[in-house]
């Protein structure tokens, strides 16, 4: 009987013709040796205890900028993940493109998860308008899409696309010395001895790659259950986005008169410090 499709919230596209190619982005090479798994972010399922999300798309995207976070500044964040799903219009039961949730990252910003969190246990509508606020935040007078902006100004975050309709292993491993990729696969068969073997160039899903194996095997960042998977060297791998992520400094002038006028009197230096070295503005 044939295997019948499970949707995980990937919706196929191809590059618009304006994209950004593989090559077009200045880069640096941050890993000679292509291995993102020291650099692993917290584990988030995509799936609660009443819903699935169907935002793979959005969990893997946030993923590699977390992971990129962590290696180039030394400090680990969790970025919103419902945020972006529903920003980027993310589909319940559908799902989402690679571009639309890119280009939802540039544009529309993005929030810490602490910010706009999501409880996995909770009843609570998982796509609802983003409201002014949630939870409790350190500055609420600053609306959480609002503040989402002023973060995104705070960083440079580019995409490109590193191929698709099937990648080689060398195409992967050449990419992977810049940044972890977001691919598409097909998911998921059972696995043998804790590989994952499938070859059918279907996809469904996306996931985060972090290392292309001597064997040609992969190891790859999941969003829907067991965080860590390892996939054969036969497994298809559809499409390729690469991010990058670099801070955008102020001025120390600038900073001052910005913190002076939210909190009334000027920072002392190890604020300034601290924003230099992850790029979050304390008065937002």
């Amino acid at each position: 009987m044939p295997r019948k499709k499970v949707n995980y919230g990937l919706v196929d596209s191809l590059p618009d013709p304006k994209d950004y190619h593989f090559g077009s982005l200045e880069k640096k090479v941050l890993e000679k040796n292509g291995d993102w798994t020291p650099f692993l972010p917290e584990f988030e399922k995509q799936v609660g205890t009443y819903q699935d999300t169907w935002a793979c798309v959005t969990f893997s995207a946030l993923n590699c900028l977390e992971i990129i976070f962590k290696r180039r500044y030394n400090f680990e964040v969790n970025f919103s993940d419902r945020f972006t799903a529903k920003m980027s219009g993310t589909i319940p039961g559908k799902g989402n493109t690679l571009k639309r949730v890119a280009d939802s990252i540039r544009n529309d910003g993005f929030l810490l998860e602490e910010d706009y969190y999501w409880d996995r246990k909770s009843k609570e509508k998982y796509y609802q308008r983003v409201p002014d606020y949630y939870g409790s935040i350190q500055y609420p007078h600053t609306p959480l899409k609002g503040r989402a902006k002023i973060i995104r100004d705070s960083y440079e975050v580019s995409y490109e696309w590193v191929g698709w309709n099937g990648l080689s292993r060398e195409q992967l491993s050449e990419a992977l010395i810049y940044g972890p990729l977001q691919v598409t696969v097909m998911a998921w068969k059972a696995p043998k001895n804790g590989v994952y073997d499938y070859t059918d160039q279907n996809i469904n899903h996306a996931v985060t790659l972090l290392r292309v194996n001597k064997d040609g095997s992969l190891v790859i960042f999941d969003s829907y259950d067991d965080s860590i998977k390892v996939l054969s060297k036969r497994f298809y791998i559809g499409h390729a986005m690469q991010f990058s992520l670099d801070i955008r400094s102020l001025n120390p002038v600038t900073f001052a008169n910005l913190y002076l006028t939210n909190h009334g009197r000027l920072p002392k230096l190890r604020e300034y410090s601290e924003y230099l070295r992850t790029g979050f503005l304390p008065f937002i």
